[in-house]
C-alpha cells in the first residue's frame, strides 16, 4: 500500500468507496436518532466497567465477503 492508491468499489447501497481487497466490509446507516443501550459488560475480573448510556448504533444493509 506504500505509494499506491488503495483499490476501491462503490457500495451498492450507499455509493460511498469500499477497499476492494478488503476480507470483510460492512455498508449500512447510522442516524443521529437510533441510539441503544451499550453495557455495562462484565469484566474477567469481577468488575463491571462502564454504564448501559445509550449510544449510536448502525443499520447495516450489505455484508461483502470474498467468497
Amino acid at each position: 500500500m506504500f505509494g499506491a492508491p488503495v483499490r476501491t468499489v462503490a457500495g451498492a447501497a450507499t455509493g460511498l468507496p469500499l477497499p476492494h481487497d478488503a476480507e470483510l466490509a460492512l455498508e449500512g446507516w447510522v442516524r443521529p436518532d437510533n441510539t441503544r443501550p451499550e453495557g455495562p459488560f462484565g469484566e474477567w475480573t469481577g468488575y463491571y466497567s462502564g454504564s448501559p448510556d445509550p449510544i449510536l448504533t448502525i443499520d447495516v444493509e450489505k455484508v461483502y465477503h470474498p467468497r
